[in-house]
């Protein structure tokens, strides 16, 4: 049911219970809310506010108790309590040189596909950064990933991805469904024999200068 999902939950005791059941449906909880998560607000008896909580949208934590009830996911607007842009919010430990994770680069295909092959307005940027797709994420990353990634489908990104072991997301640095990365390297065997290719050819040319660097050195210490 909830396979997938990644939800973020407050510090509070309440909240033990609620990860409980929302990991024995399939999803997981994170300790800080990040892109392509959901923020949830628990039935707690401590007063929870908006510094409990990310910069974003909250959801009520019914959302996922009637869910599990009735079997099915729910659709999630029906128990939205709101954004909260509160200057007083979590805030996310990024670093500015981590690139960006695999959750965010797909989030960013699904964003900017359409505009694949046009340029991206700097407007466009704005937008996402203002409706907190990636949250934190600076329009200078996302602007450097498009360039570097817009000229290659979604599968290929993932492709490369998969291959260099990018972090899935800010959380935790493996893909959660491991039949998923399986069909992927099966679907994309010729890809991915290509950038092994790739690699090993890279790695015989670094080996041989560096044993250039060695024989030249050698010969100015004679």
């Amino acid at each position: 049911m909830f396979v997938f999902l990644v939800f973020f939950l407050p510090d509070v005791e309440e909240s033990k219970k609620l990860k409980e059941l929302i990991e024995a449906h399939g999803g997981r909880c994170i300790e800080q809310f990040e892109c392509g998560s959901y923020q949830i607000r628990t039935n707690s008896k401590t007063e929870l506010d908006f510094n409990n909580f990310y910069k974003g949208e909250l959801y009520d934590e019914q959302w996922i108790r009637d869910s599990v009830a009735l079997g099915t996911l729910l659709q999630k607007s029906e128990y939205g309590l709101g954004e909260n842009d509160s200057d007083q919010a979590l805030k996310l430990n990024i670093g500015k040189r981590k690139r960006i994770t695999i959750v965010e680069g797909i989030c960013l295909y699904r964003l900017l596909g359409a505009k694949q092959f046009s340029k991206v307005t700097i407007e466009t940027f704005k937008g996402i950064e203002r409706q907190i797709y990636l949250p934190e994420r600076s329009i200078d990353s996302m602007k450097s990933f498009w360039k570097e990634f817009s000229s290659k489908t979604l599968e290929q990104y993932l492709v490369e991805a998969i291959f260099y072991k990018w972090d899935y997301c800010l959380s935790f640095k493996e893909i959660p469904n491991e039949e998923f990365e399986a069909k992927h390297r099966s679907h994309y065997a010729y890809e991915f024999s290509l950038l092994e290719l790739q690699n090993n050819y890279q790695d015989s040319n670094e080996l041989q200068y560096g044993k250039g660097e060695e024989a030249l050195n050698f010969s100015h210490t004679r």
